[in-house]
């Protein structure tokens, strides 16, 4: 069986870990734990080899590989540097379905059950375990082979409306000993739904295809590197912020009330974090601007006032300055009152 430092170096594992750029969770009943990259690495773009492999990697206690999905993959035009594909390469195009990833693993006993990308325990793993097991209760996932489905139920709808559809979409299988991937056609005896395969043979053809209505998008698969990329489609995009509602308002707000997006991207797919920071950027260079501007046109005011009061006494004239800056000035006033120490009483009588 795999072990899991054949896969990637522990010793990073351990670091990405204490970084918090991987989360590590613990099933409830079983030996096994869950890998996954966080919101943090997501917003940082902290991918490297280790936090790619961990998109929800399963291992038991004893460092033996239970489940490999796929890779951390990335939209077209994005992360060039970790990509190995060439646009020459043979693909085969299928589509991207709207839910959550389900990664396929086994208990003990055999029986099939099904993670999200970094939970045993999530609303659709749960959903997921049971749909798997009530629809089609005879399917055993091959030896040696992680298989992968999206979740699709009414109640875990992001955008597009699959209708009444509760299922699971067969979106291929990893070989855990190589890595080797595959799309939804290679595993012949999945009873069950899978994503739809279209007639595109290259990344161009692909690129050149016009949105679907009512769809997500694409995932090109290269056959020769083994990578992928994801095309989505700009409604999408466009009815994905609505759903959500994210709008430079909300930017607006998080730039006011944090100091910085990093918390409203955390919760965002990865394709709108360039648009977010792209807005808070722009409020940041405008609001910059606008500072230097009240910033020269106060020191403007300042040295014109300093003038004009420039022939009071030297009390005043810092009571002058303390109220221009919206300070108290009463200590100023107090002090110029403080008698003399050496003053003493029948003195003051005297001369009252």
């Amino acid at each position: 069986m795999t072990q899991l430092d054949e896969l990637l170096n522990t010793r990073v594992l351990a670091e990405e870990i204490e970084n918090k750029f991987v989360r590590a969770q613990y099933h409830p009943i079983l030996p096994y734990v869950i890998y996954s990259y966080t919101e943090k690495a997501q917003a940082n773009a902290a991918w490297t080899e280790v936090t790619r492999q961990c998109r929800g990697l399963v291992a038991d206690f004893e460092g033996r590989v239970i489940a490999r999905p796929f890779p951390k993959f990335f939209n077209y035009g994005e992360q060039k540097r970790l990509q190995h594909w060439t646009s020459d390469e043979p693909v085969t195009v299928t589509d991207k379905v709207d839910g959550s990833l389900g990664i396929v693993y086994t208990d003990r006993d055999g029986l099939p059950q099904v993670a999200t990308r970094g939970s045993f325990t999530s609303e659709q793993a749960a959903h997921a375990t049971h749909t798997l097991r009530a629809k089609y209760p005879d399917w055993r996932p091959p030896t040696g082979f992680t298989v992968l489905v999206e979740i699709v139920y009414p109640e875990n709808r992001i955008v597009v409306d699959y209708g009444a559809t509760d299922d699971l979409v067969l979106l291929g299988c990893v070989d855990i000993h190589n890595g080797c991937t595959h799309g939804p056609g290679w595993l012949t005896d999945w009873p069950g739904p899978r994503a739809e395969v279209f007639p595109y043979r290259s990344l161009p053809g692909a690129l050149a295809a016009k949105d679907r209505p009512g769809r997500e998008g694409m995932v090109v698969h290269f056959l020769v590197s083994d990578d992928r990329v994801k095309i989505k489609q700009d409604n999408y995009v466009a009815l994905h912020r609505i759903v959500t509602g994210l709008n430079e308002q909300v930017v607006w707000e998080h730039l006011t009330e944090h100091g910085n997006v990093d918390e409203l991207v955390k919760g965002l797919p990865e394709e709108f974090e360039p648009w977010v920071r792209d807005v808070a950027d722009r409020l940041a260079t405008e609001f910059e601007q606008m500072e230097t501007v009240a910033a020269q046109r106060f020191r403007a005011e300042r040295k014109r006032f300093a003038f004009e009061i420039k022939d009071e006494p030297d009390w005043l004239k810092a009571c002058l300055f303390k109220q221009l800056d919206a300070k108290d000035y009463a200590e100023l006033i107090w002090k110029q009152l403080k008698p003399k120490a050496d003053t003493p009483p029948h003195k003051q009588k005297e001369n009252a």
